[in-house]
C-alpha cells in the first residue's frame, strides 16, 4: 500500500547509515527485481546497483515484486548461481542483465 511505502521510505531516511557507506561494501552483491514491481522497490535496486562496487542487478521479466515467493524456483537457481560464481571466484559485479 500507499501508506506501508511511505513508512518504509521514512526508516530509510532516518537511518543513520548514507550512500557513502555502501561504497565501502566489497562483497558481490546479486539484486534482483522484478520487471513489474513497484517504483519505489524498482528506485532502491537502482541506487544499491550504482552505489554498491560488486553489485550485479537482474531484471526478471514478467514478474512482480514478489518473486521469491511467486517465482521461488527461479529466484533460487539465481541466488545458486550468484553463490557458486562468488565461490568460484569469478567477478559478478556491475552486470545489468534481463532474465
Amino acid at each position: 500500500t500507499l501508506a506501508k511505502t511511505v513508512a518504509e521510505f521514512g526508516m530509510i531516511e532516518r537511518m543513520a547509515t548514507s550512500l557513502t557507506d555502501y561504497t565501502r561494501i566489497e562483497a558481490p552483491a546479486r539484486l534482483i527485481v522484478g520487471e513489474k514491481t513497484t517504483a519505489p522497490a524498482r528506485a532502491v535496486s537502482e541506487v544499491l546497483h550504482a552505489v554498491l562496487p560488486e553489485a550485479h542487478g537482474l531484471t526478471l521479466l514478467g514478474v512482480g515484486h514478489m518473486s521469491p515467493i511467486t517465482h521461488a524456483a527461479q529466484v533460487a537457481g539465481l541466488v545458486t548461481a550468484h553463490l557458486d560464481a562468488v565461490t568460484r571466484g569469478a567477478s559478478t559485479g556491475k552486470a545489468l542483465n534481463v532474465a
